[in-house]
């Protein structure tokens, strides 16, 4: 009876130990559509974490540089030993000596310490407030780069995610392909053994059985990798599962696809044209800067001190200290600098016009790209249903020849042709549908879809 009890505890506790296994496992796979995919890695991809550092640093730089407006207050102590007190000389005669001979005085005393605390505040400054404008531009420079990096994100993803669903497709039919071979073998093994064939047509089988292998090895090798690429897009350990939720028939619709090829483009919507009208906008700013530098800079302070004389340090802190404040104003005009202050501004001037011409280029670029983009997806719309309608017609034939061939109707050389013909526009369909899915999001990026 003990030992009826013993191999049931054992079993109920190896019972739970793989249940708590698989249950594990089961909540390390992670399941994404194409949607919760780009969501995931615009917050988790090492590029997005990157720029949107850099927009909290741009962040801290505005507060840094407002900062430089605001009161200053520093403090400031300071102790002298005078180990040998300086000496001056002074006319004898005052203290009733000959004309012409000097007295050796020494003034001061051995010990002095200080301690003060000024209070200062900038009140104008033109090269401050131009520059405080220019902080505000950094960081929206720094937020339009990190939409641009989410944008990127977003089409690289969904590259990823469709080359994933591809490879997963391509395998599932090529192992279709495979099992149907296999069988075929067999089947024309024992035919072969029965003599009612030669060992040609086996072996030539064997040698097409031996290809689609390779053929499925190969996109095993494909869908390893394309995996790993999604997994590194999206920011996660490669070591951790993922499921794709979406089909790629979710992504073949023929009415968005060509909707798309005629889509308006509004380009005040593109972020590469919004950053391009913003450097623009940051030229001028520095041009504003390099002439504010013609004029005065004004500041206000208020200092109070206090300072400690004694020959004895022991009685240094405990005698009289005596306070000194000063409170005053401070004007720096610039007035002459050998011609470089204007050689600057004409500089600026000149990284302005620059500007202006980039974003002239820009808008034709991108009218221009657009257009080609609109014109590629299209020939790849059109690519795409001429190999669909091949790879069916191939498939046909293949089905017809293999009926053929087990009747003995059509030679092992007429199957391999057929086979190989339909393997091939299995081939094109696949490239042809990622040719068209990739300039998909291509254009999606473009037109800010």
């Amino acid at each position: 009876m003990r030992k009826r009890m013993k191999l049931l505890l054992l079993f109920v506790f190896g019972f739970l130990i793989s249940f708590a296994q698989e249950t594990e496992t089961l909540q390390q796979v992670q399941s994404f559509s194409l949607e919760e995919a780009i969501k995931y890695a615009v917050e988790n991809s090492f590029s997005t974490q990157q720029t949107r550092l850099a927009v909290t640093k741009a962040e801290k730089k505005v507060n840094e540089t407002i900062a430089i407006g605001l009161p200053q207050i520093n403090a400031k102590t300071e102790y002298q030993n005078m180990l040998d007190l300086p000496v001056s000389l002074i006319p004898a005669e005052f203290f009733g000596g000959q004309p012409g001979e000097f007295a050796e005085v020494s003034f001061g005393t051995q010990h002095n310490a200080s301690f003060g605390v000024t209070l200062s505040q900038l009140v104008f400054s033109g090269e401050y407030f131009i520059g405080l404008q220019a902080t505000t531009i950094y960081k929206d420079i720094s937020i339009k780069q990190h939409a641009k990096t989410e944008k990127d994100v977003r089409q690289n993803v969904s590259k990823s995610y469709y080359l994933v669903l591809i490879s997963q497709k391509s395998l599932e039919i090529i192992d279709s392909t495979l099992k149907n071979m296999n069988v075929l073998v067999e089947e024309t093994q024992k035919t072969f053994e029965k003599g009612f064939i030669d060992d040609l047509t086996l072996d030539q089988l064997k040698l097409t059985q031996k290809n689609i292998q390779k053929s499925k090895e190969s996109i095993e090798r494909m869908l390893t990798v394309s995996e790993r690429l999604l997994k590194f897009q999206l920011g996660i350990d490669f070591d951790k599962q993922i499921t794709l939720t979406n089909k790629l028939d979710d992504f073949v619709e023929t009415d968005y696809l060509n909707s798309l090829t005629i889509s308006s483009f509004d380009i005040n919507s593109n972020i590469n044209y919004q950053i391009a009208e913003l450097n623009v906008v940051v030229n001028q700013n520095l041009l504003k800067y390099q002439k504010s530098t013609f004029l005065p800079t004004i500041s206000a302070f208020l200092s109070y001190s206090k300072n400690g004389q004694n020959n004895n340090f022991g009685d240094l802190f405990t005698s009289e200290w005596y306070p000194t404040t000063v409170a005053g104003l401070q004007m720096n005009i610039p007035i002459f600098s050998s011609g470089a202050r204007r050689a600057r501004v004409q500089q600026a001037k000149i990284d302005v016009e620059s500007a202006e011409v980039i974003e002239k280029q820009t808008i034709q670029g991108l009218n221009t790209e657009v257009l080609q983009k609109q014109n590629d997806l299209h020939a790849a719309i059109n690519t795409f249903n001429f190999e669909v309608e091949n790879m069916e017609l191939s498939k046909k034939i293949y089905d017809k020849t293999l009926v053929k061939f087990k009747q003995g109707m059509a030679s092992n050389t007429d199957l391999t042709q057929a086979q190989n013909q339909y393997l091939g526009t299995q081939s094109n369909y696949f490239t042809a549908l990622m040719e068209m899915l990739n300039k998909k999001a291509e254009l999606e990026n473009l037109l800010s879809k």
